[in-house]
């Protein structure tokens, strides 16, 4: 009996020690799974974090990137367009049709380089820019042709203009050799007759000295070709130049041209004209004055013969 009942004892204390010892258990396991839930949430919580982080921070990226790109698409555009814009300005005499192609291209890029917005076409700004550069040579090559073209017909003148000065140069010499000649003959076929008229070198000068009516012939303050140059008005004593004939002697006196001269040649000329008209008289010293009541005034061309 005492057995027994220590036996049955021994049973209760098993199963109430098993019992305890298999609650305890289940409790802990709950309490466990508790726990690893909150860490594999707390682990998504975290990784979700770091997603959305590097979500933000690729945005960013991204974002910085495309302004890179987009800023040196610009400033690729805008040296093209400045380029181009330096060979439209130095290429006036270009071939026109390029010329405005050029220019049409410079605005597309100097409006490419510019422009706001999103969705901004990189390549488009590039394209742009590299069109205003292409087409710039084809303006350059034509400015330059014109410009052989321009040297040439400069070059052309300038030989046509030094061919006739030397054919007018030839024409001179020879005039001027006709005319020692016919002065020569003059010369020796006339013989001397007396002075026909005498006259003196009074004051020098322009057309006031002329009309200052001094008493005698004005020293006119240029030669004409090579010619002393003695011009005196018509009512201040010049009129006997009007009658001067070929080999009548005149006597000159002061302005370094003292001494006899002989009528070789004559000219009437119109008032107003040019020194060239005078070009060609025979002699070395010419005389002149005006006839009366007209528009012509004679020249006279005299030879030191005394």
């Amino acid at each position: 009996m005492s057995q027994r009942k220590t036996t049955t004892r021994r049973l209760v204390a098993i199963t109430l020690t098993t019992t305890i010892t298999v609650g305890a258990a289940a409790t802990g396991a709950i309490a466990l799974d508790r726990h690893n839930i909150a860490q594999v949430a707390l682990q998504a919580e975290a990784t979700s974090i770091r997603a959305e982080a590097y979500n933000g921070w690729l945005g960013r990226e991204i974002a910085r990137r495309d302004a890179i790109e987009i800023t040196e698409a610009r400033k690729a555009a805008t040296a093209g367009a400045a380029a181009a814009q330096a060979v439209l300005d130095a290429s006036p005499n270009a071939d026109e049709t390029l010329r405005t192609a050029l220019a049409t291209a410079i605005t597309a890029a100097t409006q490419a380089a510019t422009q706001d917005g999103e969705d901004l076409d990189v390549v488009a700004i590039r394209a742009a820019g590299t069109a205003a550069t292409d087409a710039a040579p084809a303006v350059t090559e034509s400015q330059a042709a014109w410009q052989a073209a321009e040297d040439a017909r400069i070059e052309a003148e300038r030989i046509a203009a030094e061919k006739a000065a030397a054919e007018a140069a030839a024409r001179k010499a020879a005039q001027r050799a006709n005319q020692s000649e016919r002065t020569a003959a003059v010369v020796e076929q006339v013989a001397p007759s007396g002075v026909a008229w005498s006259t003196r070198i009074v004051n020098s000068g322009g057309q006031g000295a002329v009309d200052a009516c001094a008493g005698g012939v004005t020293r006119w303050s240029s030669n004409i070709e090579g010619k002393a140059y003695l011009p005196i008005h018509e009512h201040c004593g010049g009129s006997p130049i009007l009658s001067l004939g070929m080999g009548q002697m005149v006597a000159i006196s002061g302005g370094g041209l003292d001494g006899v001269y002989q009528v070789v040649d004559s000219r009437n000329v119109a008032k107003g004209d040019s020194v060239t008209a005078a070009y060609g008289i025979g002699g070395s010293v010419l005389l002149q004055t005006c006839y009366v009541n007209s528009n012509l005034m004679r020249i006279v061309g005299v030879v030191k013969v005394g």
